[in-house]
């Protein structure tokens, strides 16, 4: 839903996406690197819905960005930081789940879940 709101805003601006297509590396980066990080310890019939949901998870996060100069910088940054958070709270259960335990993982994805979407419903109630 994230992505579409994202998306329809960035419409309205004229071009769909900006031309430097470049940006999109940072985001692709991460996704692999986490990816194949995960990967031994991702069960066979989990890998498809793993790496089709960190896709989509890190396209938000990519969409979010290219709201920057489209909207008010303070949106931006609200959006932008909520997307984020959203994104490491998400990577944070895939490594608590896969085989990367950590101690005070359910305080740290709670805490980056609902500042990442308070940012982010913050950010879009004033779009």
């Amino acid at each position: 839903c994230y992505i579409a709101g994202f998306w329809s805003v960035l419409r309205r601006g004229g071009d769909f996406l900006p031309k430097s297509r470049w940006l999109a590396l940072p985001f692709g980066a991460y996704l692999l690197s986490l990816l194949s990080w995960l990967w031994p310890n991702v069960p066979l019939a989990m890998r498809l819905p793993v790496a089709v949901y960190a896709t989509v998870i890190c396209t938000m996060a990519w969409s979010a960005f290219h709201l920057r100069g489209r909207v008010e910088p303070s949106i931006f940054q609200s959006i932008f930081t909520g997307a984020l958070l959203f994104v490491l709270s998400d990577s944070l259960i895939a490594i608590h789940k896969f085989g990367h335990p950590f101690s005070g993982a359910h305080g740290a994805i709670m805490v980056t879940y609902i500042a990442g979407q308070w940012l982010l419903a913050r950010g879009v109630a004033r779009i």
